[in-house]
């Protein structure tokens, strides 16, 4: 007796745009990585911007635990993070 074969699968849906699915695209990235200087410097205008800590690191090509660190450090010296689109006033008004 034969086994009754198997059924067929339903097609993989295809990954969302910008996803990472793990392929190896056969892109150089080892040298994209910013130098110290210029991370922290992304970093400290991310966190003048309002940006997240995740949009951060991708800018400044560092873990998003490092820039947390970093974004604590300023908030710890600067007070709290302005907000994105946050309009300063400057002196009394």
């Amino acid at each position: 007796m034969e086994a009754p074969p198997e059924p067929a699968r339903p097609p993989a849906a295809p990954a969302p745009a910008g996803a990472d699915t793990g392929a190896d695209t056969g892109a150089d990235t080892a040298g994209a990585r910013l130098d110290a200087t210029a991370a922290r410097a992304a970093i400290e205008a991310a966190w003048e911007a309002g940006l997240t800590v995740r949009a951060a690191a991708e800018r400044a090509t560092r873990s998003a635990s490092y820039v947390g660190d970093v974004y604590a450090q300023l908030a710890k010296a600067r007070g709290p993070q302005p907000s994105r689109g946050q309009t300063r006033i400057e002196g009394a008004a």
